[in-house]
């Protein structure tokens, strides 16, 4: 609209210059009226050159509108040629008494592969697992041994080459790559589903997320970001797991969800969530784990070596089976602390640790901020039992069960040391007056 008021004006600016042409030549006004015309013709140019442009964008739409067209009937073609899921012909084959919850595997060969493609290894082969209702079962192996393979065939993301395989009941997974959506942490949880009050805050507290939900802003309604950015890798982990947890699921499947945690929270997700009197106890749980030291006993160990699965029903009996992973009973490599035996020995091993990891001459600096935060760090290994990483950041958040410790073991170091001080003062001195007056 803007390009026709434009040139309308122009137009008619230049019709009344041309009806009075003979009196603007006899007043020598052909410069004047020449530059009001050229102003107005460069507006009308202005405005056609950005017309032009929507011309040229809006008649590119026609052409590549088919072009996406294609592109999309592309897509949907390699979708509809995908292998499709029959859960009415899984259903049919199953036994009228199959009990909900209870997994089975018969001589199974699976395949990270495509129904059309061939198969040249399988990934799975000759798989013969027996899951009871309600039990749990202790999934190990080296890495590359097919565990998450495992999990994978009986959610159905492999290809089932042979064998028969029999489920009942609805399927939870948490795998290594925690899914977050960007969305609260409490719809991650709740994934659609009804929100109910009590079962959420069960859940919450028995995934170890409420301290975190509490020191945040806005608390579970606080948003977790694209893929979780606003999350540590931990509480991505606990959500996800609290997530499966929340879904009431029969079928947990398991992928190592404590290997972002520390000792201690993993310790109580494995109880309060994994163990026989945990939220999931009465549930079927197959468990991929690096470590037998659990705080709970599986009713059954899976062995996966060279893709089969080789089943125990005690772990002595696993830990003497000439393929069984090393690395899996062998004691924590990292820095390993005294046992507290009574109180008189704490604060001599605790002295001992401060002077192997200070050194002796700075054990006692305690005006030094730095070396204090060392002491502290140490303090709270030892009464964890393994080792820890604090920052500055979170001192702030230690209960104080941790600073009693802090301040008893710095406050008996003290003492000791100014005693020690004082006798050796006192017998520096008595040596200097001996020397001076030749006692």
């Amino acid at each position: 609209m803007e390009l026709y008021k434009f040139r309308d004006e122009r137009l008619k600016k230049f019709t009344d210059f041309l009806l009075s042409i003979r009196p603007i030549k006899m007043s020598a006004l052909e410069g004047v009226f020449r530059k009001s015309l050229l102003h107005l013709r460069q507006k009308e140019i202005d405005q056609a050159y950005r017309v032009n442009i929507l011309d040229v964008l809006i008649e590119t739409l026609f052409s590549a509108s088919s072009t996406m067209a294609f592109r999309s009937c592309r897509r949907l073609i390699s979708f509809f040629k995908e292998e499709e899921y029959s859960k009415e012909e899984a259903e049919n084959r199953r036994a009228p008494n199959f009990p909900v919850g209870e997994v089975t595997l018969k001589d199974c060969s699976f395949a990270w592969c495509k129904r059309d493609q061939k198969v040249d290894s399988p990934g799975l082969d000759g798989v013969n697992l027996l899951v009871e209702s309600g039990s749990l079962v202790g999934v190990v192996g080296t890495v590359g041994s097919g565990k998450s393979s495992l999990l994978s065939a009986i959610v159905g993301d492999m290809r089932h080459l042979s064998g028969s395989v029999s489920l009942n009941g609805s399927i939870a997974v948490v795998s290594q790559a925690p899914q977050i959506l960007n969305m609260t942490v409490r719809d991650n949880i709740t994934f659609g589903r009804k929100f109910e009050d009590l079962h959420y805050s069960k859940v919450v507290e028995a995934c170890q997320l409420s301290r975190d939900i509490n020191r945040m802003a806005a608390g579970d309604l606080t948003e977790a970001g694209d893929k979780g950015e606003m999350l540590s890798g931990g509480q991505k982990q606990r959500v996800a797991l609290a997530r499966a947890v929340y879904s009431r699921s029969d079928i947990y499947l398991l992928d190592d969800p404590t290997s972002s945690q520390d000792a201690r929270v993993a310790q109580n997700i494995m109880r309060r969530v994994l163990g026989h009197d945990g939220i999931l106890g009465n549930k079927t749980r197959i468990l991929v784990t690096n470590n037998s030291r659990l705080p709970l006993k599986p009713n059954q160990w899976v062995l996966m070596h060279k893709k089969r699965g080789i089943t125990f029903r005690d772990l002595k009996d696993l830990k003497n089976h000439p393929c069984a992973p090393v690395e899996l009973f062998e004691k924590p490599t990292s820095k390993h602390l005294p046992e507290r035996t009574s109180s008189v020995n704490v604060g001599i091993a605790l002295k001992t640790l401060l002077r192997s990891e200070i050194g002796t001459g700075d054990i006692f600096k305690l005006d030094n901020p730095c070396c204090r935060h060392r002491i502290l760090r140490l303090c709270l290994e030892f009464e964890l039992g393994g080792t820890l990483t604090l920052r500055r950041g979170h001192a702030n958040r230690l209960g104080a069960f941790f600073y009693r410790k802090y301040i008893n073991v710095i406050t008996g170091i003290r003492v000791r040391f100014n005693v020690s001080h004082l006798l050796d003062s006192a017998h520096s001195r008595r040596e200097l007056i001996a020397h001076r007056f030749g006692y």
